[in-house]
């Protein structure tokens, strides 16, 4: 718990709720057991640390990550008609 406490003021961490601050506590060991344990393997050519994100779900993680192409946008919108009843057959674009 010193750890995440140390995590905290590191990051400036706030929780809304004693619930979600113990929510987060279990998420931040979550990822320090994984750290050490990647950290531990000395065939390992990196090594991980906490960063501000310690303490996320990968649901949030998706949420901000999900790339959403400006096309792909414009798909799921609904497209209109356009009438094409006035439009000359021929333009002098001159």
């Amino acid at each position: 718990m010193r750890a995440f406490a140390d995590y905290v003021a590191k990051f400036g961490k706030a929780y809304s709720t004693s619930a979600e601050f113990n929510q987060r506590a279990v998420r931040f060991a979550e990822v320090d057991r994984t750290i050490t344990e990647w950290n531990s393997n000395p065939s390992r050519t990196h090594s991980l640390a906490h960063n501000k994100f310690s303490d996320w779900y990968n649901y949030e993680f998706s949420a901000i990550l999900t790339y959403q192409s400006r096309a792909n946008q414009l798909f799921t919108t609904k497209l209109m008609t356009l009438d094409e009843t006035n439009i000359a057959d021929y333009v002098n674009w001159v």
